[in-house]
């Protein structure tokens, strides 16, 4: 019986509970607002609101208590709500009135939504009430906002005359009449305000702006005083007076000003960090280094804070082995300091101390903050940094992705797109640039580069002119100039301004560069290889020289030169992975492909992720190894999986090899979308045909390819093999010797003789 009574009540108290009405959580949510506790009472007005969703009310209190909270647009669908809900209600229009003028004026673009909105608000308070001194004001918002100065003036005089002398009306009234240019009126107005209300700081500042802006540099300073003298305890005055010091040359005064902020710590804590920062964005840094470092004596609970700042310093004084240590300790203390582990990884990339140390901490910063576009294009240049310019370019692709207006990485996507070759992929990204800054000097000269490489001279010079004017002393403008001149095989027009900003032992190397791909363009390879001897002498250790100089002597075939000068750059950094995959280069055009293939494997010990010394691995081991050579081709893949290239040439070897047909089919099928205008990708594909006997299409194919490329004897021997399988051994023959008439390397050629053999 005792549990039949406690179960009554307990359905008894649910049943009541389930009863409670809109107006208990409305009262209850008013009481935890008054007490401060706005996310309970956010909770009790959502619950009213469930029980009755038409409660204009419930949705007023949850804009205000989402006011509180920060939480602006929330608050704004609330008061919306509930202005439609009670549309006589002044108080709810008021509210949402002055939250659409804060998101109007914030948002630069002046959305026509919340103009329209704003103004529908003023019409309907005032035709309520003409004399509406919200009304007038927010009219006076919009007459201001629309430059009807006039306007403005007399609707916030209106609202003054109702309301006299209310701080933010009276400084919109005073700026009204500014732009008016009713000045005496204005200032009058503004030194009123002043006396009635000395500690709003806004019309201080409105009135010292345009006293500054009329020469009247007296006045303006008497101002600042007068601030001061009304508000003795507000340090941004007196941060503001020395500014205006400062920039009238007043060093004396400035200084002065600041020091009465340092003898009073107890009115102004931390002033040694105000003052620090106050000469930091002045630009005198060693007066801010010496106060952060008074800081840090002398306020050691802010330690953090203060190593902070005097890293900044010491990074502008490029003092760069002073900086990391501090960040060393920064984050010894605070592990997780994200800002700190991003400078000292910034510092490690730029200075190239740490490399590898960057590349892993930019990892876990991207991880941790997967959002952040900067950290990604950090990343991919800590990549491009250690030559991994697959995984650099997938970093910039992210980051670039992640925020449609960031311009560096695209930058960078533009000069990767260059070294790769594709310049359609640098014009691209130069373009993309362009939509975002039309101005912007990085994405202009770039696009330069890339219309040269696509072949489109007569733009590339339009648009080159156009920097010229624009930046005629720009070493890079010239740099970029020169090079359209050299691709229009304009050797001279190219070395004479090549010669025009090389100056010998500077350290900008692309003039000197751009001089001896002239000389070596014309064959002239003793004056170019002269020319870097004589730049040696000046700088003896200079990795960069040697390394230009082991190309020039590889290019004019002088392989002992280049193999020595190789050797001399990796004898001196062991890790540089170029400087291997050059070295294995001259190795094999020499006849050594062991020695090639050495360096390559040193290469890929230490680069893992190279594509590059995969690709030219699995090229040398075609022919004595396959095994190994699809391996690379594997491995390529999987660092680069989009490679167009690296899926023909695995397709083809697996065709060659007896390998999985099927698979090489889908790969260079795959090859064929990305570049289907390539014809080895097309003849790959023949092969492929071939070998699975399906010898009428792979004929069809193959004969198109003959006809229009006929001095290929790749395509012409692929074609033999298709007919000689028909039985057409006739035609087979033929298109054979057609082959072996064109002098093919003779791997080829041994495949055609042997073919012809069997016939």
């Amino acid at each position: 019986m005792k549990a039949f009574i406690v179960l009554i009540a307990l359905v008894s108290l649910g049943a009541i509970g389930c009863s409670r009405s809109p107006g208990y959580y409305i009262d209850h949510g008013n009481k935890l607002f008054d007490g401060g506790k706005y996310d309970e009472a956010a909770l009790n007005y959502r619950k009213a609101i469930q029980k009755e969703a038409r409660s204009g009310e419930a949705n007023f209190r949850l804009g205000l208590a989402e006011l509180k909270l920060g939480q602006g647009a929330e608050a704004y669908h609330a008061f919306t709500k509930a202005d439609e809900l009670l549309p006589d209600r002044e108080d709810i229009k008021v509210q949402l009135g002055d939250l659409v003028l804060i998101a109007y004026l914030s948002d630069r673009q002046r959305p026509l939504k919340l103009y329209d909105q704003l103004a529908r608000i003023s019409r309907e308070l005032l035709a309520k009430n003409p004399k509406s001194f919200d009304g007038l004001r927010f009219q006076g918002d919009l007459e201001l906002s629309d430059g009807k100065f006039k306007e403005a003036a007399d609707s916030f005089a209106k609202a003054n005359q109702i309301r006299p002398m209310e701080p933010q009306v009276v400084s919109l009234w005073v700026e009204a009449l500014f732009k008016e240019d009713e000045f005496g009126q204005g200032e009058k107005l503004a030194q009123q305000l002043i006396q009635k209300h000395p500690d709003y700081q806004v019309i201080y500042d409105l009135l010292y702006n345009r006293y500054m802006g009329l020469g009247r540099v007296a006045d303006a300073e008497a101002l600042l005083k007068e601030d001061i003298r009304n508000n003795p305890k507000d340090k941004q005055t007196f941060l503001q007076l020395a500014n205006h010091y400062h920039k009238l040359q007043k060093q004396g005064e400035m200084i002065g000003t600041l020091q009465k902020l340092l003898d009073n710590p107890s009115v102004f804590p931390k002033s040694h960090m105000d003052v620090g920062d106050f000469y930091y964005s002045a630009g005198d840094q060693a007066n801010a280094l010496q106060q952060f470092q008074a800081g840090l004596r002398e306020d050691p609970q802010d330690r953090v804070s203060y190593q902070k700042r005097i890293t900044n310093v010491l990074i502008a004084q490029k003092r760069i082995d002073e900086a990391l240590p501090m960040l060393d300790e920064i984050i010894r203390v605070r592990p997780d300091d994200l800002g700190s582990r991003a400078m000292r990884a910034d510092l490690w990339l730029n200075s190239g101390k740490n490399l590898d140390g960057a590349l892993r901490e930019f990892e876990d910063l991207v991880k941790k903050m997967p959002a952040d576009e900067v950290l990604r294009f950090n990343l991919g240049r800590a990549f491009y940094a250690k030559g991994n310019f697959e995984q650099a370019r997938a970093r910039f692709l992210e980051a670039a992705k992640q925020k449609n207006t960031y311009v560096a990485p695209r930058v960078e996507l533009a000069a990767l797109g260059q070294r790769r070759g594709n310049y359609a992929e640098t014009l691209r990204y130069a373009n993309e640039v362009r939509a975002i800054d039309p101005r912007q000097p990085a994405g202009r000269l770039w696009r330069c580069v890339g219309l040269t490489g696509t072949g489109d001279y007569q733009q590339a010079r339009s648009e080159i002119t156009s920097l010229l004017r624009d930046y005629p002393q720009s070493i890079d403008v010239q740099v970029v100039a020169a090079q359209l001149e050299m691709t229009q095989k304009r050797f001279a027009n190219a070395e004479a301004v090549y010669r025009k900003l090389y100056k010998p032992g500077a350290p900008d190397l692309r003039p000197l560069q751009g001089v001896v791909n002239a000389e070596v363009s014309q064959s002239h390879f003793a004056p170019a290889v002269q020319l870097l001897t004589n730049e040696l002498r000046l700088s003896p250790n200079s990795s960069k020289l040697h390394s230009i100089l082991a190309n020039t002597a590889a290019v004019a075939g002088n392989a002992d030169l280049a193999i020595k000068e190789y050797q001399w750059v990796i004898d001196n950094n062991p890790r540089d992975v170029d400087a291997h995959i050059r070295l294995a280069g001259v190795y094999v055009s020499r006849g050594d492909t062991n020695s090639g293939l050495a360096q390559l494997q040193e290469a890929k010990k230490l680069e893992p992720q190279n594509s590059q010394v995969s690709q030219q691995l699995a090229y040398l081991e075609i022919g004595g190894n396959e095994k190994a050579a699809i391996a690379d081709y594997r491995h390529q893949l999987a660092i680069a999986p989009d490679d167009p290239a690296a899926m023909n040439n695995l397709a083809l070897l697996l065709a060659d090899t007896g390998g999985n047909l099927d698979e090489a089919l889908g790969l260079v099928n795959k090859a064929r979308q990305k570049v289907p205008t390539n014809p080895s990708f097309t003849d790959t594909l023949a092969w492929i045909y071939v070998k699975k006997n399906m010898n009428d299409t792979a004929v069809s194919v193959l004969s198109d390819l003959a006809k229009k490329y006929p001095h290929m004897a790749e395509f012409r021997y692929h074609l033999g093999v298709a007919l000689l399988q028909k039985g057409d051994k006739q035609k087979a023959k033929a298109e054979l010797e057609a082959g072996l008439s064109q002098e093919p390397p003779k791997d080829v050629a041994d495949r055609i003789r042997k073919a012809i053999a069997s016939i």
